[in-house]
């Protein structure tokens, strides 16, 4: 309940009895529930049915943790594609538009609940929109360890190598698009 909806309960109590008080709480909180429900019937949002491929970027992204949330929370947004780790970061997701929205506003807030929004640093580079788009991924994966590594600390993915898995799922297009 709002406070509005409180303060106008409030002065509309009786001033009779306990049981009377009690009674018409109870009334007030069946109408209000009602009322929540019919006004959550009114506003179901209708069925995202345009398929879209969104690609991020991330300068790093490493976390064990923060990693895990993207492979096991996409799913529960119907989301499909993949996430590499490292230097730089990048994320593919495939799914409805506003999945994608709602799945990045609950990471941003929820995992990455603890980081200072100065550090939150990802970028969307590229969103697929067509009318025939299909999905490349059946699930949502982790694929850091299949690409090579480099670096001094071996935490730099190799591009090229990105590159050519990218092209072999037939999104080699997409490559130029995101890093360059």
């Amino acid at each position: 309940m709002s406070k509005g909806d409180v303060a106008k309960l409030n002065t509309e109590i009786p001033e009779e009895d306990i049981l009377s008080v009690i009674e018409h709480v109870k009334e007030a909180a069946s109408e209000h529930i009602s009322s929540l429900k019919q006004a959550e019937n009114a506003n179901t949002p209708i069925a995202d049915a345009s398929l879209v491929r969104v690609w991020f970027y991330f300068p790093s992204i490493s976390t064990r943790a923060k990693r895990d949330d993207f492979v096991n929370y996409a799913p529960t947004y119907g989301l499909t594609g993949f996430l590499l780790a490292g230097k730089p970061g990048i994320l593919c997701l495939e799914g409805g538009s506003v999945a994608v929205d709602d799945f990045m506003k609950f990471i941003k807030t929820e995992s990455w609940g603890d980081i200072p929004a100065h550090h939150k640093k990802v970028s969307e580079r590229y969103r697929e929109e067509a009318v025939d788009l299909k999905r490349a991924f059946s699930d949502m994966q982790e694929i850091t360890d299949m690409i090579e590594k480099r670096g001094a600390r071996g935490n730099r993915g190799d591009m090229k190598a990105l590159e050519a898995w990218l092209v072999e799922c037939g999104l080699g297009e997409a490559f130029g698009k995101i890093l360059m």
